[in-house]
């Protein structure tokens, strides 16, 4: 009997640290590889056709004496994005030190790019509430773009995912060179919107290296955002 207590008592422990293991991968990974991972998985990738990528870049202006500010105020604009997330069904495939990319119609038939913008203008809405009611430093911008994308999980002691592709850098481009607040698509995304939403053309904006960029403005018709 002590001992089937104390292999039950090991076998608690072993599937609490699972458990606890599995939350925490599923912080820097996308929720539908951790099993695979946790299994011994390596250098995992997987081409998808249905994505929309939605990047979202924090703006600021702020000096060296509020850096600890500033990195709490990140803190909470990224918690309040994932929590939004998983009301939206957008998954979260990479950060960086200023921008944070989610997908949506990762496992679904379809782009879902309405969902994608669906996700980007309620983060929107809510980092606009905050914003008013904490003064914060940061603000968020939007960048959205649709198409072919290649998801991968690569490293041994230390995991890193990553998105290939062109509309990870389009929407990259995008939320970098979006005002605070403002959410840009490519023409193909605006031109698939249905009528709850009004678009309009954004003339001479241009990428990192000089680049032409076609960008729309995209905001709810009933003016929330």
């Amino acid at each position: 009997n002590e001992f089937v207590a104390e292999l039950r008592h090991v076998r608690g422990e072993a599937e609490a640290t699972q458990e606890e293991t599995s939350k925490l991968l599923a912080s820097v990974v996308p929720r539908r590889l951790v099993d695979r991972i946790l299994a011994g998985g390596r250098g995992i990738t997987e081409a998808l056709d249905n994505a929309t990528l939605v990047a979202i870049t924090l703006h600021g202006d702020f000096d060296d004496s509020e850096v600890d500010e500033l990195a709490q105020q990140q803190s909470v604009l990224t918690a309040g994005a994932a929590s939004i997330a998983r009301e939206h069904g957008a998954e979260h495939l990479s950060s960086s030190a200023s921008t944070v990319l989610y997908a949506t119609g990762l496992e679904s038939e379809g782009k879902r790019i309405e969902d994608g913008v669906e996700f980007a203008d309620a983060v929107n809405r809510w980092a606009q509430s905050a914003l008013a009611d904490r003064g914060f430093l940061l603000a968020p911008s939007f960048g959205i773009a649709a198409g072919d994308v290649i998801t991968g999980v690569m490293g041994g002691e230390r995991l890193a995912v990553d998105v290939l592709g062109t509309p990870r850098q389009v929407s990259m481009d995008l939320s970098r060179v979006a005002q605070p607040g403002q959410i840009l698509v490519g023409a193909d995304t605006a031109a698939s919107l249905g009528s709850g939403w009004a678009v309009e053309r954004i003339e001479g904006l241009h990428t990192v290296a000089g680049a032409p960029l076609d960008a729309w403005s995209v905001r709810r018709r009933d003016g929330s955002s």
